[in-house]
């Protein structure tokens, strides 16, 4: 077994702390017309840190936990709108590119470009709520911190009671969604997130009827993923 501190093989974690997330929406081409990559590498085993906040000497935080809701709803209408961005591939999932071997996309760069703004303008919305919640909230280990969590917590699951025994999975990961701690009304920091989330669906809907028509689009958002609490509205 390796040593801790040993280079390994990077890993990826499943999401992002708040410096990487704010890395990489600052650092990210968004003319490009690919999604963006938001995810902490740990290029050491055994890291507390990933290794941009190592490099940076600077602390690694987790989005606020008033907000872990919000993060995950985030994640999904991000992964969602991925699909506007999808390389062109062959039949065995490979990507294909022309004669001068540059990538092709599903759709032309206008459309991907649509999207990506829009991808840019929900993470700067949480971005700045996040920040404005946390400086009301505090530190997560606060003494007030912990007391609204705990209460907000049960307020969640109050609203959203756990489905009974014949629940199926598609119930329960709602349920976990629902109960997520999240930011109500009155809250400081929800209302500029909840009118990005209306936007995003609003706008992200109106640029796939642009791009491949309205039976086409009213298909593809059929699709569209669950999100907790109120951001499903």
């Amino acid at each position: 077994m390796a040593a801790q501190g040993k280079s390994a093989t990077p890993r990826f974690a499943d999401t992002s702390c708040m410096r990487c997330f704010r890395h990489a929406w600052n650092t990210h081409d968004w003319s490009s017309g690919e999604p963006v990559q938001v995810r902490c590498q740990f290029g050491q085993i055994g890291a507390g840190k990933c290794d941009h906040c190592r490099a940076t000497k600077k602390s690694c935080n987790k989005p606020g936990k008033a907000m872990t809701g919000d993060w995950m709803n985030m994640a999904i209408m991000v992964n969602f709108a991925e699909f506007c961005l999808e390389r062109t591939v062959d039949a065995a999932g490979d990507p294909v590119g022309d004669a001068s071997g540059n990538a092709l996309f599903n759709y032309p760069l206008a459309f991907r470009q649509k999207v990506c703004g829009l991808v840019f303008s929900l993470g700067e919305a949480f971005k700045e709520s996040e920040k404005s919640n946390r400086a009301v909230q505090g530190g997560s280990g606060s003494p007030k911190s912990r007391t609204w969590l705990a209460d907000r917590r049960k307020c969640l699951i109050t609203m959203k009671p756990r489905r009974g025994p014949q629940a199926s999975p598609q119930d329960i990961s709602r349920w976990k969604l629902d109960v997520a701690c999240r930011l109500l009304p009155d809250d400081e920091g929800q209302a500029p997130w909840a009118l990005a989330v209306h936007s995003f669906k609003e706008e992200m809907y109106s640029a796939v009827v642009g791009a491949v028509g309205q039976k086409a689009a009213d298909a593809d958002w059929a699709a569209f993923p669950y999100l907790g609490g109120a951001g499903d509205d």
